[in-house]
């Protein structure tokens, strides 16, 4: 936390490496930082929708929700509904973005009423696609573990994975590899991320 902008300058070198998931914490840290005059690097976050004069060292979420709908069209899986998207989070957001002027630009749309955000509780977004999951032929999901409580819903609804629903997420975590069926992820590796910046 940046609280005491003088103080944050007499202590941090230049330029400072900022992490975090909270838009509303990195907006406030970059804000005091700036008018400390200190340079920033943003690690492991898009700096789009902070300022234009941050850096940042990250992997493309918008070029990584391109694939993942590329891989399933290429797979005949057209009918493409994003599931567990957070409202307020930056990186479901560029990834919705991402996914869904992509799937535009093919004439496959992802409309608004094929996007099941969450608020506060993970539980409703759940919900309202639930009744509705026979109509798609693939689930985008912001993680693996999102990814593993629609694959289990699935499974108790009498839905089969792969077979009637491809499921797709981000994170290629243990949880992606070792679920039966495993689920198709995406990797980011932090590491990278980190030594880059």
């Amino acid at each position: 936390h940046v609280r005491d902008v003088a103080a944050a300058r007499a202590r941090v070198s230049d330029p400072v490496i900022l992490t975090g998931f909270s838009p509303e914490l990195l907006s406030d840290a970059v804000l005091r930082l700036a008018q400390a005059d200190i340079r920033m690097i943003l690690a492991g976050i898009d700096a789009d929708s902070l300022s234009a004069s941050i850096s940042c060292v990250t992997h493309s979420r918008s070029q990584q929700s391109v694939q993942l709908v590329r891989y399933l069209h290429a797979c005949g899986r057209d009918r493409i509904a994003l599931v567990g998207m957070g409202r307020h989070s930056l990186n479901d957001m560029v990834k919705e973005n991402a996914a869904r002027q992509y799937a535009a630009r093919q004439a496959r749309p992802i409309a608004d009423a094929d996007v099941f955000k969450w608020h506060e509780r993970l539980e409703d977004c759940l919900s309202a696609f639930m009744p509705v999951a026979r109509r798609y032929s693939a689930v985008i999901c912001p993680s693996d573990y999102i990814a593993l409580l629609v694959l289990n819903r699935l499974h108790a609804r009498g839905l089969r994975v792969p077979e009637d629903l491809y499921i797709a997420s981000f994170g290629n975590s243990a949880i992606s590899r070792f679920c039966v069926p495993s689920i198709t992820t995406i990797m980011m590796d932090f590491f990278a991320i980190g030594r880059y910046a």
